[in-house]
């Protein structure tokens, strides 16, 4: 496991994950992992599904498709964009590979006897890499009902660019202020690469970590305590609705932040589809 830890403008600690698995393993340790009882609510309004952790951590095992059929079927209509291209997985066959094909080891082709699957956009048609940065974070105050929303907005703009042709990568992140009262870095940031540009988009795993409250208020609470150097506020820190300057591209990043309604969310996914359509045009 790799996490690149940095130090970001004298006080910040930025973490960063290749992937979710590398977040969720971290475990509360030292002074931390004392009476913590942050990732142990049991209220739909703090997860946001019914019951407690263990339904959090099944949801996050196989994925949320209720939560983005909700998505779907309350906003879902305004996230269309023109197809631009073809943009399919294409299977090849190598010596190694995600899938081994018994039939052809039997064979003895062991050279084509691995499966891997990858995008590619038809010759031709190159399209850039277009970034979701999702914030997922927030304060005790908001619920899980708020905090829905910008997965949602994160699931849907995902879907609608990735069939039009445009691949996407997605981030997770949580920025908070006052993390760390006692250091010199008392804030800190987690981002999270939940899709990389060349993978297949999987909308139930991006809806469980990205619009489901309790992913947030179990795995990131539990990172922010796995350092059993640093003690962190009880309160574990303000969120910052922003990720640190230098870790987003403003002109051309899509950031999700500050959406915590319905309303808020249909006005963000029209704006953001409204640039892509005039490209298209």
């Amino acid at each position: 496991m790799t996490i690149v830890v940095s130090e970001y403008r004298d006080n910040t600690m930025v973490y960063e994950y290749d992937n979710p698995l590398e977040l969720e393993e971290l475990q509360p340790e030292g002074k931390n992992a004392l009476s913590r009882n942050h990732m142990h609510g049991s209220s739909i309004k703090w997860h946001g599904v019914e019951g407690g952790v263990p339904r959090v951590l099944e949801i996050r095992e196989r994925g949320w498709p209720d939560g983005y059929k909700r998505a779907q079927e309350t906003i879902g209509e305004i996230a269309e964009l023109p197809q631009l291209m073809d943009f399919r997985r294409k299977r090849r066959f190598a010596d190694h590979g995600d899938q081994i094909h018994m039939d052809r080891v039997m064979a003895g082709r062991l050279d084509i006897a691995w499966e891997s699957r990858k995008r590619e956009a038809s010759a031709g048609m190159g399209m850039g890499v277009t970034r979701i940065m999702v914030g997922i974070g927030a304060t005790a105050s908001y619920s899980a009902e708020q905090m829905y929303w910008r997965g949602a907005v994160a699931c849907l703009l995902a879907d609608a660019l990735e069939m039009s042709g445009r691949p996407v990568e997605i981030i997770a992140y949580s920025h908070v202020a006052g993390s760390y009262p006692r250091y010199k870095h008392k804030n800190r940031c987690d981002i999270i690469t939940l899709k990389q540009a060349d993978q297949m988009l999987d909308i139930d795993t991006i809806a469980a970590c990205t619009a489901m409250a309790g992913y947030f208020r179990h795995f990131v609470f539990k990172a922010r305590l796995s350092d059993p150097k640093r003690l962190c506020a009880d309160n574990m820190g303000t969120t910052i609705n922003m990720p640190p300057e230098g870790y987003y591209d403003r002109d051309n990043d899509i950031v999700i932040d500050n959406v915590w309604t319905q309303h808020e969310a249909e006005l963000f996914i029209k704006r953001e589809l409204e640039k892509y359509k005039k490209e298209s045009a």
